[in-house]
Formats: structure tokens, sequence, C-alpha cells
């Protein structure tokens, strides 16, 4: 009896997608320190590992599971990111149920666009990610759109114990919805009873097993709403990033998609597509509610980048291959004349502001954009078909833009996936790396005082609540106590402070400061040549906190213990 299901191609190349996003997310996971969110998330999940009764915090599901890796894998800091790596190497899988909407070849194309994309890559190396809510959230709108609300409701309920932003989503998704009736789209939800009724049942058993992990964690019987009321205290006015910031962010992280999407959103003008329009309607609303947010992070730009890439992978499949003999090399000269622009935009961003040689290299940039469409119009001028003539003189520049945003996209992929992380933007507060370099330095002390690594006594004064990258690093350590203050007397082996404090006995310590977090790579006071400089080049970002590990001195007996070094 021959089965009713085969595996073909399509299967192995969906397959070869989530593969590839699996090892891209997989590969030095734990090569940069966990960051200050990180950490507390990190610092949950230990106790959970630990079997302590704990509150979960707002994302209780991820704490759960991340407690659970650290139980069977022990507590490294690609341990902390792997269960967002893993479900983030799942995302792919949002393209199979398009293929319809989209097309195949479309629907594949977003596969590995889902895979590469660079910011979805960060953000699932991230231990606080907001990518588990964003693909459960995701699969039950795709799940809900084929009246599957025995897959949709429990969908929906997962997002909810997986992250604080999933309300963001949510609120994002009415405005979509909105959006889709104006667009002049009918919104009809088909609600099958017996559907219904499974996909309470099914919610039902998510809501009990999956927020305490089959009961391991039973304390997440209580945390459900966690997120809504971690959401909630976003709303009050913070710190948001500049808009200035997340139009960047687009422009470096996802340049192929959103202009693809721009694309699309015109192609739509002729072509009613109902799976495109919404996923714009979805895009645009994500990006209107990111820029209406009170507390927005460049994060949150996520719930924009899958639709941005539905809509993208439609529009790019729009373009014809057997295209006329022209088109090879007008795609050829725009991809030139593109890169020229690029390098004197690069050279105008180290030139002196307001010199000659800026205004030169500005002008130079200005007229290598001007030619590609003066290029274009010639050609259709020129060209003996008469009113076909625009239509085919215009792909050999879109193919040439489309290969510059390839180059690009590819080029933010290798930054974010692998480049320095206190360099890009999606960490809301990175570490610094020279973190660490402390870690190794409590090590060695350990070992050369007592012959065992993680066994000096240490003392952290910090007068307001310690940084949970302290408690993160000093987790192995029985020795370590967080105090606000030391007595006069105390003679810790090593202390960790701030720099506006030093040790009542200063004489018999000497000390050596480390960075501990950084600040933003673009200031709001950043200016346009510095911008394109961090566009191209990626420079470290500034240190803004800093820690002293101050260490006795006696345990130097080569050295002097008259005078301590001061940072």
């Amino acid at each position: 009896m021959s089965s009713k299901y085969h595996f073909t191609t399509e299967h192995l190349l969906y397959a070869a997608a989530m593969g590839l996003a699996l090892v891209v997310r997989l590969w030095g996971l734990g090569r940069a320190p966990l960051g200050e969110n990180e950490a507390v998330l990190a610092l949950a999940a230990l106790k959970v590992a630990a079997r302590h009764a704990t509150p979960l915090g707002p994302a209780p599901l991820l704490t759960g599971l991340t407690g659970l890796a650290f139980f069977l894998l022990g507590s490294t800091d690609a341990v902390a990111r792997l269960v967002p790596a893993l479900l983030g190497s799942l995302l792919p899988l949002l393209a199979w149920p398009l293929r319809r909407g989209l097309g195949r070849k479309a629907a594949l194309l977003l596969a590995f666009a889902l895979a590469l994309d660079p910011g979805l890559v960060a953000l699932s190396r991230l231990a606080d990610s907001p990518v588990p809510a964003v693909l459960a959230l995701s699969a039950a709108v795709l799940a809900a759109a084929r009246a599957r609300w025995d897959w949709a409701l429990p969908l929906g309920l997962l997002g909810l114990l997986l992250g604080p932003t999933f309300w963001f989503g949510a609120l994002a998704l009415l405005l979509a919805a909105a959006l889709y009736r104006v667009f002049g789209f009918p919104l009809a939800i088909a609600l099958p009873p017996h559907r219904l009724r499974q996909g309470l049942r099914n919610a039902v058993a998510v809501a009990v097993l999956g927020s305490t992990l089959a009961f391991w964690t039973p304390e997440g019987l209580g945390a459900w709403f966690n997120g809504l009321s971690a959401f909630a205290h976003t709303l009050v006015p913070l710190n948001p990033v500049p808009l200035r910031l997340l139009a960047v962010a687009l422009l470096a992280y996802a340049p192929l998609a959103t202009g693809a999407a721009i694309g699309g959103a015109a192609l739509l003008r002729h072509r009613r597509e109902p799976a495109v329009a919404f996923a714009l309607a979805a895009a645009l609303g994500a990006l209107v509610l990111t820029m209406l947010y009170p507390g927005r992070s460049v994060a949150v730009l996520a719930w924009a980048l899958v639709p941005l890439w539905v809509a993208g992978a439609w529009a790019l499949m729009q373009l014809p291959f057997g295209s006329p003999a022209d088109t090879g090399w007008q795609a050829a000269l725009t991809l030139a004349l593109l890169t020229f622009a690029w390098l004197s935009l690069l050279a105008w961003s180290r030139a002196p502001a307001g010199s000659r040689q800026a205004a030169l290299q500005l002008g130079l940039v200005i007229v290598s954009l001007l030619l590609v469409p003066l290029l274009t119009a010639l050609l259709a001028f020129s060209h003996p078909r008469g009113p076909l003539a625009w239509r085919e003189s215009l792909l050999g520049p879109a193919w040439g833009l489309v290969a510059a945003g390839a180059l690009l996209t590819l080029s933010a992929f290798s930054h974010a996936a692998y480049g320095p992380p206190a360099s890009e933007l999606w960490a809301a507060a990175p570490t610094a790396p020279q973190i660490r370099l402390l870690e190794s330095t409590l090590a060695d002390l350990g070992q050369q005082v007592h012959g065992l690594p993680n066994t000096p006594e240490i003392a952290v004064v910090a007068p307001r609540e310690s940084p949970a990258t302290l408690r993160w690093l000093l987790r192995h350590d029985p020795n370590a106590r967080f105090v606000n203050a030391l007595p006069p007397d105390a003679r810790p082996e090593a202390i960790i402070a701030f720099p506006n404090w030093k040790p009542a006995q200063a004489n018999a310590y000497r000390g050596q400061d480390f960075p501990l977090a950084l600040t933003p790579p673009l200031l709001p006071a950043a200016t346009a040549q510095e911008t394109v400089q961090w566009l191209a080049f990626r420079p470290p970002r500034p240190v803004g906190i800093t820690v002293i590990l101050w260490v006795r001195a006696d345990l130097f007996p080569a050295a002097p213990a008259s005078h301590p070094e001061t940072p």
C-alpha cells in the first residue's frame, strides 16, 4: 500500500532552510557575554534548574525552558541563549502555509530569507529574545487564517507565555486588521464550532502544561499574565530610542526586505493578493506602533521584519527571469554606480565636516545616484518597442537594486551574527567584552590562592541593586556575597565596586578597572557622518559603566603593598 505523503525536492529545500537557520544561530552562540537583560532571565532560570521556587518573570515558558536546559546541559552563556536560538531556527516553517497565497517559489525564497535575516538571527541569539513570541503569534495567525483554531488558540497562548512583546504583537495585529480593511480587502474569519471547541481544550492543556513545564515548575501556574504586567510598565514614558535610530536599523539590517516590500506595495495596486496585502498591513501596523510605543527599542522591529519579508519575497518573484538581453549589463551598470556612490559616501564620512573634500565627495554621491534614473530614461526613449520600452528598461536597474540590497543584507548578516555584539543595535544593554577578562582574572586569583577557580572570597559593594551581569558572573563562586557597604575592618580577598567607592584600608588593596556595560553605538547627537561610519565599520561603543576589582595586596608576594594602583 503506497503512502499518501512522500518527500519532494521542495520538502528538502525547506529542510535545508531550517538547517541553515539552525547552524547560523548556534555557531559561536556563547562567544559574547550575557547582557543585563539576558542575565536577569538566566539568573531566574538558574533557580529553576536548582528546583528553587522563584518568580518566573514576564516570560515564564522561556524562563522555564532555559532552566530545564541548565538542568540538563549546565549553566553557560551559550545554554542561556539555546532556547531562543532553537525556536528561531523554526522561522522558515512560517513560509510553508503561504505557498498558496504567495506562490511556491516566493514561499521558498521567504523561508531562506527568514533563515538569514540579520535582525532575526541577531535576536535569536539573545536570551531575552522576542523571536519566540514572534514565531508563536505568527504561526497562530496563519492557523487562524485557515480556520484551524485547534492550532491557533494554543499557539497564541504559547506566545503569551514566551514574553511581554506578545502584547505588542497583538496590538500590532489589531492595527493591521484595521489597515487591511482600509486597503479595501474584506476580513472574513471562519469560526467552525468543532475547531473552536478543540482549540479551547488544547489551549487549556497548553496553559497548564506549558506554564508549568509538565508540572516541573508548578509556580508557573500564577505567571500567565506576568508579561501583560511587564508590558504595561513599558507604557510609562521611559527613555525610548530616537526614531532616527529605528530608520537607521531598517536601512542597516533590512535594506532588501524594506525596498522589496515597498515595491510590493506598488505592485499591489494592480494585483489584489490578500496574503501580501495583510503582510503589508502587518508591517505598517508594527512600524506605526513602534513609533508610538513609549518603551520602543530596536528589538521590537522584529514584529515588522517577518511581514516585510512576506511582501518582499512576493515582490521579488514578480521580476521576470527571462529578461531581454540588455538587462544583464544594465543591472551591472546600476550595481557599479551604486557601489561608487557607497564608496564616495564612505569617503565623505571620513572627510572633515564642511571641508571642500567633503563637498566634493557628497557631490559624487548625488551624481552617481542621479545617473541611475537618467540612464534608465535614456534607454527607454531610445528603445524601438514603444510602450513596452519603460517596462523593459526598468528591469535592469531593478535587478541592480536587488543585487545591491542582497549584498548589503549579507554584510549586515555577518555583522549581526558574528561581529562584536557590542557594536550592534539589537541588544538593549550589552555587556562589555572585557567582562571575560574580569572572569578569567578572578579564576586565576582563586587558582593562585586556593588552588581552584571559583573559590576566592569576593565582596560586591553596590549601594543599590547590583547588576545582574555580576551576579551571573559569580554564580559558581560560593564565597561571593553582595553587600550595600563593608565594615571598616573587613578585608575580603577581592572586592568589586563602582568607581566612586574605595576600600577603607586602601593601602592594603590594589585596584584595576573593568568596563561592565557600554553606551548606545549611535547617540541622539550623532552626526550623519558618524552614522555612515557606523554603517560601514561598526566602531566599538564607548564605555558606559565601569567596575573596579580590588585585590588584597598581600596576595601578590612579589610586589610591595604600600600604595594601590588606582585606575
